[in-house]
Formats: structure tokens, C-alpha cells, sequence
């Protein structure tokens, strides 16, 4: 059994790969995932002559979250409602996001 202390210390992969082999093998290929991800990520700032912070915190602000999205959603169905007078209900809003889905997948499947 793994303890705290020793997923602290020195003998924690001699203890995994004594016990769990295949523990050892996930711990390894999650490692080696997560360094070529950091490598690709400071050639992509170098290459941008930024910092990885810089460019996460860029990615991160770039996208919005489910909460914003959804909150942009409200604000232009009352912008409509209430400066045009169109009133949207469910099966437009559903009609709405499968016409955007069908423009995703075909600019994706043209790539």
C-alpha cells in the first residue's frame, strides 16, 4: 500500500514499481505526456518571445467559459426581445446551435 509518506519521498516509484507494474508504466507514459507538453509549450513562447504562463494565461482568457457563454446567450436574446421585438424560444435557440455545430464539423472535416 502506498502512504503519504512514501508518494512523498524518494521510494515512491521503487514501492509502485515493486507492487503495481502497470502503475510504474501509467506513472511513466503520464510523465513523458506531460514533458512533451511542456516542451511544446516553451517553443511555442519562444517562438512567440513570451512565457508559458503568458501563453496558458492567452489560451485561458481566449476561451470562454460555459457561465460566459451562457450569460452572452441571455444578453443577445434580450438584446432581439427588447430592441428588435423578436422573441426566441427553445427550438430556435436548438436550431441555432445545430446550424453552428454543422458549420464546426464541416470546417473541421475540410482540414
Amino acid at each position: 500500500m502506498l502512504t503519504e509518506e512514501t508518494q512523498q519521498g524518494p521510494f515512491f516509484l521503487e514501492e509502485l514499481g515493486r507492487k503495481h507494474l502497470g502503475a510504474l508504466y501509467c506513472y511513466h507514459q503520464d510523465r513523458v505526456e506531460r514533458l512533451e507538453v511542456r516542451d511544446r509549450l516553451a517553443a511555442l513562447a519562444q517562438e512567440r518571445s513570451t512565457t508559458i504562463r503568458d501563453l496558458v494565461g492567452a489560451l485561458a482568457n481566449a476561451e470562454p467559459t460555459a457561465a460566459e457563454r451562457s450569460a452572452q446567450m441571455e444578453e443577445n436574446v434580450a438584446v432581439l426581445r427588447e430592441g428588435f421585438g423578436v422573441e426566441l424560444v427553445d427550438d430556435d435557440l436548438d436550431a441555432g446551435r445545430a446550424f453552428w455545430r454543422s458549420v464546426a464539423d464541416r470546417s473541421v472535416a475540410g482540414k
